[in-house]
């Protein structure tokens, strides 16, 4: 079994903090790996295997639950997306129930309905094909 604490260190030096930050860099780039290997159609064992060839310079473990992580990601995602899609439905009919009331119809909740059928259009495919929408790894800056 595996336990994960959150937790903040504190009292460290800025070197300690420099070679932290790189082991959190490597597994989330591990962990990254892994997802895109996962999704082609490798097995958890061939993608730790894939892991251990790459310059990544981490113990087995940390590629072993990299792996882990990336496959508990997957079925998070398969798990959640007809959730998405149902939540998208109501957004939906929210938006339609204030362009009614709304008298001259608002130009930014035509926008939103616009935008909340074409979201509801990609999730639909995605259930149909049974495909993962696109997930991302990493802070702000990459969303974009």
């Amino acid at each position: 079994m595996q336990f994960t604490f959150r937790l903040e260190l504190t009292g460290l030096a800025q070197e300690d903090r420099t070679m932290i930050d790189e082991l959190m860099l490597r597994y989330c780039s591990a962990r990254r790996f892994a997802f895109n290997r996962l999704i082609e159609g490798n097995t958890v064992n061939r993608t730790v295997h894939l892991l251990q060839d790459t310059t990544l310079s981490l113990n087995w473990r940390y590629f072993e639950h990299a792996a882990k992580d990336a496959e508990a990601t997957i079925e998070s995602q398969k798990e959640l997306l007809p959730l998405y899609l149902s939540d998208t439905y109501d957004k939906i009919e929210s938006v339609k129930k204030a362009l009614e009331k709304a008298k001259n119809g608002s130009q930014r909740l035509q926008s939103r309905l616009k935008a909340l059928e074409k979201k509801k259009d990609i999730l639909k495919e995605h259930v149909m094909n049974g495909t993962l929408p696109k997930v991302i790894f990493g802070g702000r800056k990459l969303f974009t």
